[in-house]
């Protein structure tokens, strides 16, 4: 079948992903760069690298709670009052910049996807997916997160359901 057709279909693959492989000549068969149209035949072998482009924000040496980590996924136990992305007016200091300082100190060429997020005064596990092909094949399943408090006093019923939003409160 066509070359598009594996990337895609057979092989999960994004739609940005594949035009930015495609691009940069990264889509191999039998080790030679091909175009998306190209025939692919029984007993031909389909390469395609997953690296990362190293991200603009600087790596950092700092604690890191590693939980679970494999050739795809990492999660790790955030801290309170940690930010998870650098942003325009704060680039260090983050979940990010300390994720990318192990991944460089470890070898890995991987890249900081977050599948779940936490305020920044909020405490516990982030998901990541070192890739963007990992991170994009979870995003396509339902995902269910549980949040637990701690709370002064008991709740009237052992179980229900509060439907009422988050707000801050205001500190006097």
């Amino acid at each position: 079948g066509r070359l598009s057709s594996i990337l895609r279909e057979d092989m999960k693959l994004s739609a940005g992903l594949v035009n930015r492989l495609k691009w940069q000549e990264k889509i191999l068969v039998n080790g030679i760069p091909r175009h998306n149209d190209y025939r692919v035949q029984p007993g031909d072998t389909v390469t395609v690298p997953l690296d990362e482009p190293e991200p603009d924000y600087p790596p950092e040496d700092g604690p890191i709670t590693i939980l679970y980590e494999d050739d795809h996924l990492l999660a790790v136990d955030k801290e309170p009052g940690m930010l998870i992305h650098p942003s325009r007016s704060r680039l260090t200091g983050t979940l990010a910049n300390r994720v990318w300082g192990y991944f460089r100190r470890t070898g890995q060429a991987c890249a900081f996807h977050p599948m779940t997020r936490l305020d920044r005064d909020t405490y516990g596990i982030v998901l990541l997916a070192k890739n963007s092909h990992i991170h994009t094949l979870l995003q396509e399943g339902p995902m269910t997160k549980t949040y637990h408090a701690l709370v002064y006093g008991g709740p009237e019923a052992h179980s229900g359901i509060i439907d009422a939003p988050i707000a801050r409160k205001e500190l006097p």
